[in-house]
């Protein structure tokens, strides 16, 4: 719940570490983490996307191997081969019940007491823009079911591309936390914050504020 940049940060990757980012897309996550010098395999379901990814590795090679998979599908992945497992802005494209999969997917490939860092937009963007009305000019979502008891909701988003044209697609908001202990994690620090000018600011400081 922290956004791309925080999420990298927070997951320190080091450079003996095998990294599996689940969902890389076109690998603008993928290659920060693999600037660490952390060996890290990739997949993506969308073949344009990952050919995005691969074109930048042919062009300036990182050592990263990537493959067509999905995330709610066992992944081609072995049993405890992976030093942390990566989902960065994917899995508010995925229902409870696939989001569930993914945890116990990463449990299985995880080594013993690893990580699994997943970032997804917060669930108080959507209550807040239900109680004030807000409409974002380059995003906002409309609540589409009652919450569920897990702490989820399915809403539809409304995002604008820099040329004002609209995309409409489901999405849902989850409670990571609640759905990863129930696949058997042991949660021992969270990190829940909305992604604003004045949380980046206290993150990265000066940095953040042209952004």
């Amino acid at each position: 719940n922290v956004g791309r940049l925080p999420a990298i940060e927070l997951m320190s990757p080091r450079a003996h570490e095998t990294v599996l980012d689940v969902g890389c897309g076109a690998g603008w996550v993928t290659r920060r983490i693999a600037r660490s010098g952390a060996k890290v395999l990739a997949f993506d379901r969308s073949h344009e996307m990952l050919e995005q990814a691969s074109s930048a590795e042919r062009n300036k090679p990182l050592g990263t191997t990537y493959w067509i998979g999905d995330l709610t599908k066992k992944w081609e992945v072995t049993n405890q081969s992976v030093d942390c497992v990566s989902c960065i802005a994917v899995v508010m494209h995925v229902t409870p019940e696939e989001l569930q999969h993914f945890f116990r997917e990463a449990r299985r490939v995880l080594r013993p007491g690893r990580r699994v860092v997943v970032s997804n937009t917060h669930c108080d963007v959507l209550r807040l823009q239900q109680e004030a009305g807000l409409k974002p000019g380059w995003c906002y979502h409309v609540k589409a079911k009652p919450w569920n008891s897990d702490g989820s909701v399915e809403a539809v988003e409304h995002y604008f591309d820099g040329s004002g044209s609209e995309f409409v697609a489901p999405v849902w908001f989850h409670d990571l936390q609640k759905s990863a202990e129930r696949s058997g994690f042991n949660i021992k620090e969270a990190h829940d914050r909305i992604v604003t000018r004045e949380s980046l600011t206290e993150i990265y400081g000066e940095r953040a504020k042209d952004w």
